[in-house]
């Protein structure tokens, strides 16, 4: 699991879908979710290319033509330079914002991210760890009954077959297949079936869940 698919997560959770008003695939975020995405992305080491700033008018989403846009990396500066360059002028371009821009809950954010640094791991605490703390409030994870855990990933839900056996609870990872309705029809790639077995597995650690996965 990248840490820019990590990102993209987070836009699905806290983001609104902007394909059915405008035919975009992308997530509009409030200002404050912004903030948590550019200090998140800084943390995750991953490129913020620019982004688009739209806005809810008479029931409509219309482009609010204002955009930032974070140059190419030079060919004198270092990765993780080219990192910080782009978190700074996304967070100075952000905070130079109209105050009613930053606070009025119909302007929505979309940000395009770019590379991930690899090189730039951090070693002292897992990306998905760093992620988990982001994203938290918005998973649960209870049981129906010993063969069935309802794990909840912002406004969805999903069925998730488990055997609680005397010391831990099994989990099958094959049962990561769909959601609840009314998201049914929503596609789950290979790569969101990881984390999500991913996030459920930082849930259980911190709540000291003996568990494991088959």
């Amino acid at each position: 699991m990248s840490n820019k698919e990590r990102l993209n997560e987070f836009l699905k959770l806290y983001g609104y879908f902007l394909l059915p008003d405008i035919g975009v695939k992308e997530y509009g975020l409030s200002f404050s979710s912004t903030q948590k995405i550019v200090t998140l992305a800084k943390k995750l080491h991953t490129i913020i290319s620019g982004g688009d700033i739209y806005m809810k008018r008479e029931g409509q989403i219309i482009f609010e033509s204002s955009s930032w846009h974070v140059t190419e990396k030079r060919k004198d500066e270092a990765d993780i330079e080219y990192l910080e360059r782009s978190i700074n002028h996304t967070e100075q371009y952000l905070n130079r914002l109209p105050k009613m821009m930053q606070s009025e809950s119909k302007y929505l954010f979309v940000i395009v991210f770019g590379d991930e640094l690899h090189s730039q791991t951090d070693r002292k605490q897992k990306s998905c760890d760093i992620f988990f703390e982001y994203v938290e409030s918005m998973l649960n994870v209870s049981f129906v009954d010993d063969a069935v855990a309802l794990y909840r990933h912002g406004n969805r839900q999903m069925k998730i077959n488990t055997e609680t056996l005397p010391d831990g609870i099994i989990l099958y990872s094959n049962s990561i297949e769909s959601w609840l309705p009314p998201y049914q029809e929503e596609n789950i790639s290979d790569s969101e079936k990881k984390l999500i077995q991913e996030l459920i597995s930082t849930y259980f650690d911190k709540h000291s869940i003996v568990y494991g996965w088959i």
